[in-house]
């Protein structure tokens, strides 16, 4: 069975840890948010504002989701450009 990464953040994420994470992807919240969107469940980007201010705590779902795509970053920056062309198509 393969690790995680001790430098990978885990869920659950605070606000800062959000904010820390979608800077580290070079994003504005806007453009992070429609990162993690998809047809059928779209992140909008006020939704994505009050996950970085602590006015809402981020389904676990979307929690997983940000995972992933730190773990394909670390792991998989083939997977992850696709994922973002996909998203961006």
């Amino acid at each position: 069975m393969e690790t995680r990464p001790a430098d990978i953040p885990q869920p659950p994420y605070s606000p800062d840890g959000l904010r820390a994470i979608r800077e580290s992807f070079g994003m504005t919240g806007p453009q992070f948010a429609r990162l993690l969107s998809r047809p059928g469940a779209e992140i909008h980007r006020n939704t994505w504002r009050k996950w970085e201010l602590g006015e809402q705590e981020p389904p676990a779902v979307a929690q997983c989701l940000i995972a992933m795509l730190l773990h394909m970053r670390e792991r998989a920056p083939e997977a992850l450009d696709a994922w973002i062309a996909a998203g961006s198509s």
